[in-house]
This record gives C-alpha cells, structure tokens and sequence, in this order.
C-alpha cells in the first residue's frame, strides 16, 4: 500500500471507532477498555487509547502502532 495513502487513512480513521464496532469498549479516563478478542478474555483486558491511536492487551500483550495491526491481526494480512 501505498505510505501516501496509508497515512492518510490513518489520520482520518479513530481506532477507537474501529475497535468499537468490534468489541464493546467503555471509557475510563482517557482510555477505553474492553474484553480482547485475540485470546480467550473475560475481562476487560484491552485498553485503547484515542489520544495516542494505538491498542495495548494487558493479558496477551498483543498491541498495535496503528489503526491497521487490528485488521491485521483479525485478518492475520500484512501490508
């Protein structure tokens, strides 16, 4: 993909609304939290930060620089 294109997708997309359409997520603080899809989670394990557009799970340490790892890691694609 083009590096001129994905920034600029980058910067038009929240991943909090990406993630959001996934996964219920609750805010808290500047955060918000929900339960991770990417391991077998009952609590809310994942925080994602709007200010700083990137995910961090707490229990399987799987995280993200930017909007795209989420697609990435549900689609396991890589650009």
């Amino acid at each position: 993909m083009d590096n001129t294109l994905t920034n600029q997708i980058r910067n038009r997309v929240d991943i909090v609304d990406i993630i959001g359409e996934r996964i219920p997520l609750t805010a808290k603080g500047k955060n918000f939290f929900g339960v991770c899809p990417f391991h077998d989670d009952t609590n809310p394990s994942m925080s994602v930060s709007r200010e700083k557009q990137i995910y961090t799970c707490f229990s399987c340490k799987n995280k993200s620089i930017h909007v795209f790892h989420v697609t990435q890691q549900e689609m396991y694609l890589h650009f």
